[in-house]
C-alpha cells in the first residue's frame, strides 16, 4: 500500500521511522510530493517498555489492554490511568474483572467501576464516580474517569440527635432502657428506618431527614428483628423507599399468636393500607441458632433479611436454619434460592447479580441470586450481626461478634481485613448516602436514654 506525503515521516517507538525522499519530476504536470511505503503497525516486540500497549499504530503508556507489556516487578497496572505504579499507592485501582458473557461476545468482561447486569452488558456501578468506560473489541470494558476523590453525599441524613430521640430509637413502655431499636436502615433519599424489640407491639419507624417521624405498629406481639430498604445499584430512586421488616420469635418465648398475623415471617410496609400496613409476604417457622447475639431468644427466625438488585426481597432461615428464600413481590412466588450448611445472619447486596451472605461462625460466600452458584469470599473471626459494601470504594463492612465487638474493613476481594472502628456495644451497621457508616447499640442494652444508641463515622474520603 502507498502513501502521498508532503512531509518527513516517523513513528517513534513503533520500529524506526522513514524519511520520504521527493521524486524527480518527469514533466510539467508532475505534482511536488512522493510516494512512501506505509510503515508497519506496532507489535509487542516493539513495544516493550513496562505497561506500553500498541494502539493506533504508536506505542503508548496504557497497561489496561489486553496484552500491554508486563509491569515492572513490585509494580501493577493502575485502572485509574493506565499506569505502571506501586500498588500500595494512593487511590491506585485494581484491574478486577468480572465474567459477563453475552451471545455475541462469551469472553465479555467487565472491569473496575463497572458491574454486570447480569444479562451480557457491562453498566456503571452507582457511587463510583467514573464518568465513561473504554473496552476492547471482545467485550472486555473498564469505568475511565474514576475520581480519587469521594464524589459529594447526595443528600443529608437526620441529626444525630433525631435520630437518637426516644420515639425513633426508645420504647414506650415502662420507660425501659433496655428496650428499643433493633435495627437500621436508610433510602436514597437518607430517609432512616428502625425496628424494635420492645416488651408488646413492635414498631416500624421512618424518620424524614427534616425531622418527621412516622410510626406503624406490629400487627402482633412478635419481636421485630430487621429492616431493609431498597436501594439498587444502579439507579437512584427519587421518592421514600421501599421497606420489609421481619418478624422473629423463638419457640418457646411466647410470642407467637394464631392466625395469619401471628406468623413469624417477613412484612412489607404497605403504606396505603390503613386496617393493614404490614402484611405478611414471606411466613416463616421458629428456628434457633448461636449467634450472633448469643442469646436463643433473639437468634431466632428469619435473619439475613436483604432486598436483591432485582428488586426481590430475600431472607434465610425461613423453614430450617441454613436456607435462604426469595419472594417476587409482583408474582407472589416463593423460591428456595440456596441450603447453606449453617445458620444464616446476615446479608447484603454485593453486586447486581451476586448478595453477600453471612453464616454462623464468621464465614461470607458471595451467591449468586439467579443460579444458586455461591463462591467463599471471606472467613471473619466471628458471628457477622451485619454487612454492607461502598459502592465508592467497593470495599465491605461487616460488624462482628467479637469481645469487644469490631467493625471490620474487608478489601473487595475479600483476601485482606482490618480494624474500621470498635463500636460502644454491639449492634448493627448500616451505609447511608451521605458518605457515612452508621451503627446502632443493640445488645446487651440498648441504652437509648444516653442518646448514643446511634453513632456514625465518615467513610473514607479516597479511593
Amino acid at each position: 500500500m502507498w502513501r502521498w506525503v508532503v512531509a518527513m515521516l516517523a513513528l517513534p517507538g513503533c520500529g524506526g521511522s522513514t524519511e520520504a525522499t521527493p521524486a524527480e519530476p518527469t514533466d510539467s504536470s508532475s505534482v511536488d510530493t512522493a510516494v512512501v511505503p506505509e510503515v508497519a503497525t506496532c507489535t509487542a516486540a516493539t513495544c516493550t517498555a513496562p505497561g506500553s500497549s500498541c494502539r493506533a499504530d504508536a506505542c503508548v503508556a496504557d497497561c489496561r489492554f489486553r496484552g500491554a507489556t508486563a509491569c515492572a516487578s513490585g509494580a501493577m497496572c493502575d485502572f485509574t490511568d493506565g499506569k505502571c505504579k506501586d500498588p500500595k499507592s494512593e487511590c491506585f485501582l485494581a484491574g478486577t474483572f468480572e465474567p459477563c458473557p453475552s451471545s455475541s461476545f462469551p469472553m465479555k468482561a467487565c472491569g473496575p467501576g463497572l458491574l454486570c447486569d447480569g444479562k451480557g452488558e457491562c453498566v456503571s456501578a452507582l457511587g463510583s464516580g467514573c464518568t465513561s468506560q473504554e473496552g476492547e473489541a471482545d467485550g472486555r470494558s473498564w469505568a475511565t474517569g474514576c475520581p480519587c476523590e469521594r464524589p459529594a453525599a447526595r443528600c443529608a441524613a437526620p441529626s444525630l440527635e433525631d435520630l437518637n430521640q426516644p420515639g425513633f430509637v426508645g420504647s414506650p413502655v415502662n420507660d425501659r432502657d433496655s428496650e428499643g431499636a433493633f435495627d437500621l436502615d436508610f433510602d436514597d433519599l437518607c430517609t432512616a428506618y428502625a425496628v424494635t424489640m420492645i416488651s408488646g407491639p413492635d414498631y416500624l419507624r421512618q424518620l424524614t431527614p427534616d425531622g418527621k417521624l412516622t410510626t406503624w405498629t406490629s400487627t402482633t406481639n412478635l419481636n421485630m428483628g430487621q429492616v431493609a430498604v431498597l436501594r439498587v445499584p444502579t439507579g437512584e430512586f427519587k421518592e421514600l423507599g421501599d421497606v420489609a421488616a421481619t418478624y422473629i420469635c423463638c419457640a418457646t418465648c411466647g410470642c407467637i399468636e394464631t392466625g395469619e398475623d401471628g406468623r413469624l415471617g417477613v412484612v412489607r410496609l404497605d403504606r396505603a393500607s390503613a386496617s393493614r400496613p404490614l402484611p405478611n409476604v414471606l411466613p416463616a417457622k421458629p428456628t434457633t441458632g448461636k449467634g450472633p447475639f448469643g442469646d436463643s431468644a433473639i437468634d431466632t427466625g428469619p435473619y439475613a433479611l436483604t432486598w436483591g438488585a432485582d428488586r426481590a426481597l430475600y431472607a434465610g432461615n425461613i423453614e430450617a436454619n441454613g436456607d435462604f428464600m426469595r419472594v417476587d413481590l409482583a408474582t407472589k412466588a416463593t423460591t428456595k434460592v440456596a441450603t447453606f450448611a449453617s445458620r444464616v445472619t446476615a446479608a447484603a447486596i454485593y453486586d447486581i447479580t451476586r448478595l453477600m451472605v453471612a453464616l454462623e461462625g464468621g464465614q461470607i460466600d458471595l451467591l449468586n441470586a439467579a443460579t444458586g452458584s455461591r463462591t467463599a469470599f471471606a472467613k471473619l473471626p466471628g458471628h457477622v450481626t451485619s454487612l454492607r459494601r461502598d459502592k465508592f470504594t467497593q470495599r465491605v463492612y461487616a460488624e462482628v461478634a467479637t469481645t469487644p465487638p469490631q467493625i471490620l474493613e474487608v478489601s473487595p476481594d475479600g483476601k485482606e481485613q482490618r480494624l474500621f472502628q470498635t463500636p460502644p456495644r454491639l449492634g448493627r451497621i448500616t451505609i447511608a448516602p451521605d458518605q457515612h457508616l452508621y451503627h446502632l447499640s443493640v445488645y446487651p442494652a440498648v441504652g437509648w436514654k444516653a442518646k448514643t444508641s446511634i453513632v456514625r463515622w465518615p467513610l473514607p474520603t479516597k479511593r
